[in-house]
């Protein structure tokens, strides 16, 4: 860790290390110019002892552990991570037991069953400052489970070992005002130059809210679900049908009309094959018979086509969804929203607070639906 702008602990592909003793890896070395990921990355690896390290402070997971099998992680203490505290992803056989785990956003996470989170009842498992139980460890009637992939059978009610000093934990929270326009239509052709009715909604909530108390807000959660506005698409959206072999090929084009707006389009149906613009992920399938594509802001022009081409059986609607980029970061007791035609929202704090917000145009700004 001789380089003080990188102490990350990053392992890729080994087999047999044994990682021990290293004094604090932690995120915020730098704050003005330099932010990390994971605290330590565990990839592609084998038979490797992780021990006795302090893991802090980290942008994202503090041990993420991928693709990697018969690892064991003891004695280390992970705490204040914005992510995952210990992050299990395509792992299987390993043993995590004896770690504190402390004000991680998430303390654990496992999409796999196969690991083992304790030592049986004399060693134990781990401590777990959002898990209330008796004896160190208890004695099995008191588990700890990690969702549905995992449970520490005998967890910690105090922290294992001697802590090193902790910072407090940041207080933080989430706003986001959510206005929706919706336009449902059986129109084919939609063109930004025309005007439509909207039904538009206003949604205002507060999550996550973490290590606060005294909270004041105002106009938190109205809905206005009967209003309607004139307004123009964000984007022209042309959607033609053809008969192939039974099925119906449904061709697909969406044109943004303003800058910095990203486009989604789901699709109901029971879906044969499709082709869509690389700007766009790949079709993700739901379980609801959805096919769904996002293309993001940064990756799209103002005044290009785009064209996708999905052969479906029986196409039952399409939704095209639009959101603007916006929102930020802000330190400040009080967070005051202008919102048209209700005046403003107010959330405040008795402390600074980082408030991650989203604008008054977050996410599904706008939405149109044709209904075959």
């Amino acid at each position: 860790m001789s380089n003080q702008n990188d102490n990350r602990l990053r392992v890729l592909r080994c087999v047999g290390l044994m990682l021990v003793l290293v004094p604090l890896l932690i995120g915020a070395v730098s704050a003005a110019t330099w932010y990390v990921d994971d605290g330590i990355d565990l990839d592609d690896s084998e038979y490797n002892t992780i021990a006795n390290n302090n893991v802090f402070n980290n942008s994202d997971d503090g041990m993420d552990i991928e693709h990697s099998f018969n690892n064991t992680l003891i004695n280390n203490t992970v705490c204040l991570n914005t992510e995952s505290g210990i992050k299990l992803k395509n792992s299987s056989n390993n043993k995590i037991y004896n770690n504190n785990l402390i004000y991680n956003d998430e303390q654990p996470y496992a999409d796999s069953n196969n690991n083992t989170w304790d030592n049986g009842l004399i060693i134990g498992g781990n401590y777990w400052g959002d898990h209330k139980c008796v004896g160190n460890p208890s004695n099995g009637s008191q588990p700890y489970y990690i969702g549905s992939n995992g449970i520490d059978h005998y967890p910690f009610e105090d922290p294992i070992g001697e802590l090193p000093p902790l910072p407090p934990p940041v207080p933080k929270t989430g706003v986001w005002i959510d206005k929706t326009e919706r336009l449902y239509t059986s129109e084919t052709y939609i063109d930004h130059n025309q005007l439509y009715n909207f039904d538009i909604e206003w949604y205002v909530g507060v999550w996550d809210v973490k290590h606060l108390d005294n909270v004041i807000a105002s106009c938190i959660g109205f809905d206005l679900p009967d209003k309607t506005v004139q307004d123009k698409p964000w984007a022209d959206m042309v959607v033609n049908t053809m008969d192939e072999d039974g099925y119906t090929l449904l061709n697909v084009s969406i044109i943004p009309r303003k800058p910095s707006v990203s486009v989604g389009l789901n699709i109901w149906g029971d879906f044969i094959i499709y082709s869509c613009p690389p700007e766009f992920d790949g079709g993700k399938f739901l379980p609801d018979s959805r096919i769904a594509f996002h293309g993001d802001w940064e990756d799209l022009n103002q005044g290009q086509s785009y064209n996708f081409s999905i052969l479906v059986d029986e196409p039952k609607e399409v939704m095209l969804w639009l959101e603007t980029n916006g929102g930020g970061t802000e330190y400040s007791e009080t967070l005051t929203f202008l919102v048209s035609e209700l005046g403003s929202v107010t959330v405040a704090y008795d402390v600074p607070v980082k408030w991650d917000y989203m604008s008054t145009y977050p996410k599904c700004a706008q939405s149109i639906t044709l209904e075959f």
